[in-house]
């Protein structure tokens, strides 16, 4: 494994790592941690001469299980961020009072059913709309079927549809 290898890796993965690691975990120090140890990991494993098939699944594979043995030990639970500087960003553009609330109550809408599924439809969802992975993608770095996250996506998509109506999203 050479230095130029490992830092095409870098420069491809780690931001969608990050925001991956940061969907799973909120705001937290161990984000960062997650990512980097995915990509010691790595290393390690190319330096042992491993063969790695699919380097981008095998990355988010380490991510997710580094945050599922972190929120484990923390005993968190997996949060999708509603962040002041999304509220003020989606506030600003064609800003009128009606419509910025409307916007924010509904994004807290939608903050809550996505709080609603659980951890594998999180994931998916997270993967797919966030990440934008192909199912394929998706499949290989959860080690399932990529029909079932099809089946995952659209169960997770449902009960999302009928939680916002339920809690009165518009």
């Amino acid at each position: 494994m050479n230095k130029e290898e490992i830092e095409q890796l870098i420069t491809l993965y780690e931001h969608g790592l990050l925001q991956y690691a940061f969907r799973m975990l909120g705001s937290d120090d161990y984000v960062a941690d997650a990512v980097q140890e995915a990509f010691i990991g790595y290393c390690r494993a190319r330096a042992q001469k491993k063969h790695i098939n699919n380097p981008q699944a095998w990355l988010y594979g380490v991510v997710r299980n580094k945050c599922i043995d972190f929120m484990r030990k923390h005993q968190r639970k997996v949060s999708l961020e509603v962040t002041e500087e999304y509220k003020q960003q989606n506030s600003k553009d064609d800003y009128s009072p009606d419509k910025a609330m409307i916007t924010v109550e509904n994004l807290e809408i939608i903050k809550s059913c996505f709080d609603d599924l659980n951890v594998r439809e999180r994931e998916v969802v997270s993967l797919k709309l966030e990440q934008q992975k192909s199912y394929k993608e998706i499949a290989d770095i959860l080690d399932i079927s990529s029909s079932n996250v099809g089946f995952i996506m659209h169960s997770a998509m449902k009960k999302m549809r009928q939680n916002i109506v339920l809690k009165g999203g518009r």
